[in-house]
């Protein structure tokens, strides 16, 4: 313990006044630090700007002592670090030989868990949107949430989550991500982070067993879509996934690309219309413009071979 508050002291004198108080500013949502030595800050809702600058030298410090508080170190051959700062929010920062100079990204948690309704409330989906989401979850369907960076993926999931513990407080749920960023208010889940040792295709496998009703995944990136697809058509319906795509038909493909990496050779698109129900997509988001959720489309199966959308599904 002692140890750890005199790392927590060391940081704050690392990160600097202007990062500390940027931190406990709640409109505040990235800071990063680019190889030039600039430190931008990114406001909801606001343009990115400067904050401050940092040297060289401030900055190796200051990333190898959140690698010390997290239990790791740096080094040339594993140049990176990602962990969690004291008050939850996501640090990465890498330095040679992988960048010019030492280079750092500060993602701070949700503050508040925004509801569907609230989304409707602020233009930010409509009503049929929000109807087409409850639907999915009442009636235990799959659901890909797709978008670019800080398009507000994690937030909609986050409101998704948010449905879910309201419809069906009795589910378990098992939550999987590589940083923690996903929050959830029902009272049987459980987080599921990876490590160096277990990467996201082992955990998913490994957790298969622990008998969850629901399965979520904070970022689909490769194989382990392999492992989700499997449970989503083996009795672990309802469950919800996120990944990088710039629509909803190109999310769809890319978790197929993402399956067969963990099934080379084989053709997974049956069993994929059969498994996806509805994909929401988040563009990103422009400036001093909040997050909206563009499509919210059901994969009703294939037609000549490729997915068929449509924006309304019966009941059921």
């Amino acid at each position: 313990m002692e140890r750890l508050a005199r790392l927590t002291r060391k940081l704050q004198t690392e990160l600097g006044s202007d990062i500390v108080s940027a931190l406990k500013d709640g409109s505040v949502t990235d800071i990063y630090l680019n190889d030039d030595g600039a430190v931008w800050v990114h406001r909801a809702g606001e343009p990115k700007k400067v904050l401050t600058k940092m040297s060289a030298t401030q900055a190796d410090n200051l990333i190898r002592t959140v690698a010390s508080m997290s239990g790791g170190m740096i080094t040339d051959k594993k140049p990176v670090v990602e962990a969690r700062l004291p008050n939850g929010e996501r640090f990465i920062g890498d330095m040679a030989p992988i960048s010019r100079h030492p280079t750092f990204c500060i993602r701070k948690p949700a503050r508040v868990v925004y509801t569907l309704e609230s989304y409707v409330e602020n233009g930010m989906m409509t009503e049929a949107q929000h109807q087409a989401i409850k639907q999915a979850v009442t009636n235990r369907k799959n659901i890909l949430v797709v978008g670019g960076t800080g398009s507000g993926k994690t937030t909609l999931t986050n409101a998704i989550l948010g449905a879910i513990a309201e419809i069906t407080p009795e589910d378990r749920i098992l939550i999987f991500e590589d940083t923690q960023e996903l929050q959830c208010s029902a009272p049987d889940r459980s987080f599921k982070l990876t490590s160096d040792e277990v990467d996201m295709r082992a955990l998913l496998r490994a957790s298969m067993r622990q008998m969850p009703d629901r399965i979520v995944v904070g970022e689909v990136r490769g194989a382990e879509a392999e492992v989700v697809l499997k449970a989503w058509n083996t009795g672990h319906e309802g469950g919800v996934v996120t990944l990088h795509a710039n629509s909803a038909r190109e999310g769809v493909e890319k978790f197929q690309e993402y399956v067969e990496e963990g099934l080379p050779g084989t053709d997974k698109r049956r069993a994929i219309a059969s498994a996806v129900d509805l994909v929401c997509y988040m563009p990103k988001r422009k400036k001093g413009v909040p997050p909206r959720l563009e499509e919210a489309v059901w994969l009703e199966g294939l037609k000549d071979g490729e997915y068929f959308f449509t924006t309304h599904r019966k009941e059921g």
